[in-house]
């Protein structure tokens, strides 16, 4: 807020919750859960050990959040915007439905473990997602059961089961057609275009065209999905260096990069992240390791 009200640049800030997807590494809990029950399946798991089952979170499918930011890009005022369902769901009720859907007790199967306790857990968090709504026109479309039986349907593909079916249904439905699990950002871009002229704000593919486009974090999870889009959306100059190219930490190297890569928009998805262990053992580390990852981002564009 204060670099935009100070130096009048278009930086805006995209606060989203948990977005899940077939993506997902395993260090993270949903992914853990429904890799899990389709191993559990295929005979090579009997148990999952968990930590707190009544934390509750507010959980969203990934592509959505990408269509969310690309609209914040769109609109006329940069501003800060919270994304998410507006739902919070436990880890109970996550593992309930996952291992339901797959055919599981999960009662059979998944343990509670003192190693996974978070000492300063959260108990809720949710999203207020009126001002998204209002001023993006945007809200999810993939609720909570529909999440899960996707991210199932994904993993007993993976794991070389049939999939139940339910969760490529309702991407069928809810996107126009289906994309292999991997490349399913595709289809649901592609779906959003083909909207774009109903939706107010809806993406100016012509903008992207001849802009040259520097995405920290490209590479990663969600990065790559907005790298997808650009590309969809015709630009063809896109830079998406690794961390090990350039260390943001450092401003002179958030410096080099902007000279290096020239962009004429600069779009900030890196961060330090990791699961539940590393999350625990380093919070105030990963916490100024992503400050100080902004902060440099932004002063070295204002420069």
């Amino acid at each position: 807020v204060n670099y935009r009200e100070s130096y009048g640049l278009y930086a805006c800030s995209g606060i989203l919750f948990n977005h899940e997807s077939p993506r997902r590494s395993l260090e993270f809990v949903t992914r853990k859960i429904t890799h899990t029950a389709a191993a559990i399946k295929l005979g090579l798991a009997s148990s999952l050990s968990l930590g707190n089952m009544e934390a509750r979170r507010d959980w969203g499918y990934a592509p959505e959040y990408v269509e969310a930011i690309w609209r914040m890009l769109q609109h006329d005022t940069a501003e800060d915007i919270v994304i998410g369902t507006g739902e919070a769901h436990s880890v109970r009720e996550f593992v309930e439905a996952a291992f339901s859907y797959a055919g599981l007790d999960w009662r059979k199967h998944i343990k509670t473990s003192e190693r996974y306790m978070r000492p300063l857990e959260v108990d809720c968090l949710i999203a207020d997602t009126q001002k998204a709504r209002e001023t993006l026109g945007w809200e999810t479309r993939i609720g909570f059961s529909e999440l899960v039986a996707i991210m199932v349907d994904a993993d007993l593909e993976a794991a070389g089961l049939a999939p139940l079916g339910r969760g490529k249904a309702i991407l069928e439905k809810k996107f126009s057609h289906w994309n292999h699990w991997h490349n399913s950002v595709t289809g649901v871009m592609e779906a959003v275009e083909g909207q774009a002229s109903q939706n107010v704000g809806g993406p100016k593919m012509g903008f992207w065209e001849n802009r040259r486009v520097t995405l920290s974090g490209g590479n990663g999870f969600l990065g790559s999905f907005v790298v997808e889009k650009l590309r969809a959306a015709g630009c063809r100059e896109i830079s998406a260096p690794h961390s090990r190219e350039y260390d943001l930490r450092e401003k002179t190297e958030a410096l080099r990069l902007y000279k290096d890569t020239r962009p004429d928009t600069f779009i900030h998805l890196a961060a330090v992240v990791g699961g539940i262990g590393a999350n625990r053992a380093n919070p105030g580390r990963f916490f100024y390791d992503n400050a100080v990852m902004g902060i440099n981002a932004i002063e070295a564009g204002r420069i």
